[in-house]
């Protein structure tokens, strides 16, 4: 965080760059907001989702992704659909994972389902034997982690070796990287996880089969939503500027006019719709659910993007060929 703020200092005042994107992480992000508020630079954040951020009455600050708080939210239909009640919460104590479980929570007790384990852990953690056993010990049937994709392993790897076996696991950031899937291998069968995209080319989104060929050509892999949503902040930002058509960074009245003009845009874009609220928080891009099953990621909630059925529930460790 620190390092961003003294480069977007950098990047406006000694380089005098035109036009910035943000960071990413909603920690790192967090840090650069005030410095493009202070300049009145209109940053489009491509790689945050704290709600937290745009609290802040920031007017330079906009959102593709779909809030933290709204990642899990087909974890928590799914479960309750499903008859469960008792869930355990648990999160790294950042920003983020911090965000979207105090979400996934309240709409967890909405919906009537018991939280029996709420627990936090710091960044880098190396051990959640603890934390998983007093899961195991409260009989908790479903797990809702705010992960990065580092915890969100160890998660899944302590949680077959203590045997601690829900009906349903599901993470924030992890499982939606194929990275999840070579590291964990068969392990990561049945696991879900939120994504703000994925690399199918019957999505209804604009341009998105010419996105997923161009970038596998350019890169000799596919996309993952962290790239979509970066060409979608480029997208969003040619959109804007094509309807104030001169512009001139040195101008207040200009960035006034940008950054007015992004905040009333209601684009369909590669990485699904951009809208966001006078707060410049995203309210157009829908979250997606998805589960590992037979080495492949699934898009399974909500309905009008799956791409196959939920398997459910996650068979016991101990139970598996």
């Amino acid at each position: 965080p620190a390092t961003a703020a003294r480069l977007f200092e950098k990047l406006i005042t000694d380089d005098r760059v035109d036009f910035v994107l943000g960071p990413y992480s909603s920690a790192v992000t967090q840090a650069a907001a005030p410095v493009v508020e202070r300049h009145g630079f209109p940053m489009i954040t491509a790689g945050a989702s704290s709600e937290s951020i745009f609290a802040r009455g920031f007017k330079n600050v906009f959102m593709t992704y779909s809030p933290a708080g709204q990642y899990l939210d087909g974890a928590v239909d799914i479960a309750k659909k499903r008859g469960l009640k008792r869930i355990a919460a648990i999160n790294e104590n950042t920003l983020f994972p911090k965000d979207s479980i105090k979400g996934s929570v309240e709409k967890a007790k909405a919906a009537g389902l018991e939280i029996v384990v709420q627990e936090e852990y710091p960044k880098g953690v190396t051990d959640l034997s603890a934390i998983l056993t007093r899961i195991r010990e409260a009989k908790a049937e479903a797990i809702l982690a705010g992960s990065y994709f580092q915890d969100a392993v160890l998660l899944v790897k302590q949680a077959k070796e203590l045997n601690v076996s829900p009906k349903l696991i599901a993470v924030t950031v992890g499982a939606a990287l194929d990275s999840f899937g070579r590291d964990l291998g068969k392990d990561a069968e049945y696991i879900f996880g939120s994504s703000q995209w994925e690399p199918n080319p019957d999505l209804p989104y604009p341009g998105i089969k010419r996105f997923i060929e161009d970038y596998k050509r350019a890169f000799n892999r596919d996309p993952d939503y962290h790239s979509s949503s970066g060409y979608q902040a480029g997208e969003v930002l040619a959109t804007a500027l094509q309807k104030i058509e001169k512009y001139d960074r040195n101008s207040d009245k200009d960035r006034e006019r940008l950054r007015e003009t992004i905040r009333g845009l209601d684009v369909m874009t590669v990485n699904g719709r951009f809208k966001v609220d006078p707060t410049g928080l995203q309210i157009g891009h829908d979250i997606l659910l998805i589960q590992w099953q037979k080495g492949e990621k699934i898009v399974v909630w909500p309905d009008q993007y799956a791409t196959g059925k939920y398997v459910f529930p996650m068979p016991a460790w101990n139970a598996r060929t």
